[in-house]
């Protein structure tokens, strides 16, 4: 999906990246882009998808989304549309309102069925970016550095501070585990929508359905960038909760293995004192 500068959603690389793109270098030596929507995940070129008959061309989208804004405010506030937008939905609304416009009017010329059409979409989307993106902060916050985060644990030379180590990886284990369970979960539902929006052959996308499609190969390959990074961070922190298992297991089985030393020769001196009272 192009956005309103017209550059493909997603489609970012460091050498192409907009001026405003915020980036930065993570410990695993992938890049995450805050341009893309989607951190914590990999640059890469995504190819913008191929045009068919019922999708637009760069210029029609263009023209149709200034043509849109053309249309009076009571007009477009038909078609769902907010004046004085203040809440995330609502913005979020009106930002994809005019290729919505574009790509679902030929089919849904009446106001009130496009205006029902749209709200439906519209929370579907706004709902499915909102817990990508909460799931994101919170892989963030677990590859991070709070006492509480596993952030440390990913470097292969960490300094083990205590048995507790093993507690806070495990903790930590479980959350990723849980929110990986949910990336599944969302990566189903965002196939199986998708599976309706093609014709019976299976090869093209019904008309009016382009946006939604094209939403929908975005988010799937934000969830495939966040599917990586959760399995990646697993893998690294099964190898510390070894890590710290095998040491403590070391040092129980010393310390074990001094008391039992320490009260052997107690038991010892306190017999040879008794046979000298003899």
């Amino acid at each position: 999906m192009r956005d309103k500068r017209g550059v493909w959603r997603g489609a970012c690389t460091r050498r192409t990246c907009p001026a405003d793109c915020t980036e930065y270098d993570r410990e695993d030596g992938k890049t995450s882009c805050g341009y893309c929507g989607c951190p914590p995940g990999e640059h890469r070129e995504v190819t913008a998808p191929q045009e068919t008959s019922d999708a637009p061309s760069a210029a029609s989208t263009s023209s149709t989304s200034s043509a849109f804004h053309k249309i009076s405010d009571k007009r477009k506030e038909s078609f769902g549309w907010v004046k004085l937008a203040k809440a995330g939905k609502t913005k979020f609304g009106n930002s994809i309102l005019p290729a919505f416009h574009e790509a679902y009017y030929p089919v849904s010329q009446n106001p009130v069925t496009f205006r029902r059409d749209f709200l439906v979409e519209r929370d579907r989307e706004f709902s499915v970016k909102e817990e990508a993106s909460k799931i994101s902060r919170l892989i963030d916050f677990i590859r991070g550095d709070n006492s509480a985060a596993a952030g440390r644990f990913l470097s292969t030379s960490f300094r083990i501070k205590g048995e507790k180590d093993s507690t806070t990886i495990q903790n930590n284990t479980d959350k990723l585990k849980a929110l990986q369970e949910r990336l599944l979960q969302i990566e189903k539902e965002l196939q199986t929508h998708d599976a309706t929006l093609f014709k019976s052959g299976g090869r093209h996308v019904k008309q009016g359905r382009t946006t939604m499609h094209a939403f929908n190969t975005e988010q799937l390959d934000c969830i495939s960038n966040l599917k990586a990074t959760v399995k990646a961070t697993l893998e690294k922190l099964e190898d510390a909760l070894k890590r710290v298992k095998r040491i403590y297991k070391v040092e129980r089985t010393t310390r074990q293995s001094r008391k039992k030393s320490s009260s052997g020769t107690r038991r010892r001196r306190k017999s040879r004192r008794g046979k000298r009272r003899e």
